[in-house]
């Protein structure tokens, strides 16, 4: 099943933020740690997400909270995008 536009836009955002960790996390200890249980919370947001974008055909909750978040990750996105530096 192709992927929603949902789980594409939380996707990049997820992987831009992963990205920004390593980053951050780059000069700690444990980041070997860190960065798998990061990988774990990303794959079970892209789970959640593809079974909720599934579901919504059928479900209006559903649907509306997938609504309410994709407004939530659009905001995120501008808000990041516009705070990092330009390169």
């Amino acid at each position: 099943m192709a992927e929603g536009i949902l789980f594409s836009v939380a996707k990049k955002l997820l992987w831009r933020l992963a990205a920004a960790a390593v980053q951050e996390i780059g000069s700690v200890w444990g980041v070997k740690a860190e960065l798998k249980e990061l990988e774990n919370t990303l794959l079970t947001i892209k789970a959640v997400l593809l079974d909720a974008e599934e579901k919504q055909v059928h479900n209006h909750q559903v649907r509306n909270w997938l609504e309410k978040l994709e407004d939530a990750v659009v905001m995120l996105i501008t808000c990041w995008t516009s705070s990092q530096p330009k390169l």
